[in-house]
């Protein structure tokens, strides 16, 4: 493979705080170009382009810029790693050499596998110890080690990110949410996960409203999708990983930092006021929230009775309007409240259903759509809306919280002594789908088959180590945090 491009500061300031200059920049810009250079003459890989190798170097020099740094990005993935699994790191065998602080070639590794597969990688599943991605990290090894010795420790990005107004100011605090989600060389690929989300939003309100609108929306529920989504390779969101983050490198602050809360866009309803602040209530049912006035904009005058819809953060000691709010009528918020009441009773009830049908066991699965309505007849009215080449194959389970869900084609990757429909080497070749892509069934379905050990033949595809499959089982529910952004 001819490297003939070169990494420049454009490239290296694109990871980094409001594409901040550092001093230290120019030294970390030859680290990625010596990077880079290692890979000269590496075969051709169908996957793996130039451009993805450039962002191997990028956050493999980041990732020693953290350490040397003292950011806490990385301590923090290993330290909350470690303890939830006991090991020092997932997919690698670790000796007396690994020394946690300092550069590890596992480390490297596990690197280089989390960009190329969140990068590009939406429908293959590389194993972490695939011959290429071990390739890539051995030929950057030695390059940094010799650079753990020399390169600079960049305090002015250390004192941007612990700055003491983070956990006093919320446009501080902000600041380091869009950064972790959009730009760190450890979160940033796998926020791409959600774009089909952010498209569907826009399609909503596309010859609706305004551009203009659209573009304030947009704004809005970007800034939502930063707080709530889980990214990264343990599925915490921004929020929860800047508490990881201090608890490894300024720990006076974790107290505060912990204190902040998000609620996602929902409709309230003013019940009365203060001087300072609105007693607020929400559609969903939340207890009586008190919400800061300041956060309101100084145009907008309301009173007792009056509804909005927004998005609100806990911040400081009091509750703030996370982005613009919109204006409601108190009918909107009422329907809204019936909505949200109905939607729990309708989930309790198929809950209560599913129950009814299964007895003790959590999962029930059906060769066709057919069959399926043959135990749940309350279903039947759904019948002539559904493709029946795509609702069988079906697994099916139901919660309390969401009701019944139904997963179609997934039932074959399922062992479980009741699943007639279970193919083992369908399994090998397409189960570990559900493992990596949140489309294939939800996350309440994927815990109920971690619980039940009912994915015990699910194996990385294409792997020529022959350990592969039990280096995958090990780390199973780890994978689905780190590929899918599982919630353990």
């Amino acid at each position: 493979m001819k490297l003939q491009d070169r990494i420049f500061n454009k490239d290296w300031n694109l990871i980094h705080p409001q594409n901040k200059v550092l001093s230290t920049d120019a030294a970390y810009v030859a680290l990625c170009n010596e990077l880079y250079e290692s890979l000269r003459g590496m075969q051709e890989h169908a996957k793996i382009s130039k451009a993805l190798l450039r962002t191997c170097a990028i956050n493999v020099a980041a990732y020693l810029e953290d350490i040397v740094s003292h950011i806490g990005l990385w301590k923090a993935f290993q330290t909350r790693y470690s303890a939830t699994y006991d090991k020092q790191i997932p997919y690698f065998d670790v000796d007396d050499d690994y020394i946690k602080d300092e550069v590890n070639l596992q480390d490297i590794q596990f690197i280089v596998w989390f960009t190329i597969q969140n990068s590009v990688n939406k429908d293959f599943v590389f194993d972490p110890c695939d011959q290429t991605i071990a390739y890539i990290a051995n030929k950057f090894y030695p390059v940094l080690l010799d650079a753990y010795e020399t390169v600079p420790e960049s305090e002015e990005l250390h004192q941007w990110v612990w700055t003491d107004a983070i956990d006093k100011d919320s446009g501080a605090y902000n600041d380091l949410i869009f950064w972790l989600y959009e730009q760190s060389y450890l979160f940033s690929s796998s926020r791409y996960k959600y774009e089909n989300e952010l498209e569907t939003f826009v399609k909503t309100y596309s010859g609706k409203v305004s551009d203009r609108e659209i573009q304030h929306l947009v704004l809005g529920f970007h800034k939502e999708q930063m707080l709530s989504k889980p990214i990264g390779p343990l599925g915490l969101t921004t929020s929860e990983w800047i508490v990881a983050m201090a608890e490894v490198a300024d720990k006076r602050k974790v107290k505060k930092l912990n204190d902040i809360q998000f609620l996602s866009s929902r409709y309230f309803q003013i019940a009365s006021e203060t001087t300072k602040s609105y007693v607020i209530n929400s559609s969903e049912g939340d207890e009586k929230l008190k919400l800061a006035k300041e956060t309101f904009p100084s145009s907008l005058k309301l009173q007792k009775g009056d509804c909005f819809k927004s998005a609100l953060i806990y911040f400081n000691g009091s509750w703030h309007i996370l982005h613009s709010l919109i204006t409601v009528t108190e009918e909107d918020f009422l329907s809204q409240k019936d909505l949200t009441q109905k939607h729990r009773q309708d989930a309790k009830e198929s809950n209560d259903l599913f129950k009814s049908v299964a007895g003790r066991r959590g999962v029930l699965f059906y060769e066709s759509f057919n069959s399926f309505v043959t135990d749940f007849t309350v279903y039947e009215p759904y019948l002539s809306k559904v493709d029946p080449e795509v609702y069988k194959n079906i697994l099916v389970t139901a919660t309390p919280e969401e009701g019944l869900t139904i997963a179609p084609g997934v039932a074959s990757y399922i062992k479980d002594p009741k699943n007639t429909l279970f193919d083992k080497d369908l399994t090998a070749s397409k189960g570990i789908d559900l493992i990596a892509f949140s489309y294939t069934c939800p996350e309440s379905l994927l815990r109920i088959l971690f619980n039940g050990k009912r994915l015990s033949e699910v194996q990385f595809v294409n792997s020529t180590d022959r350990k592969a499959k039990k280096r995958l089982q090990e780390n199973i529910e780890f994978t689905a945090r780190a590929l899918r952004g599982y919630r353990v």
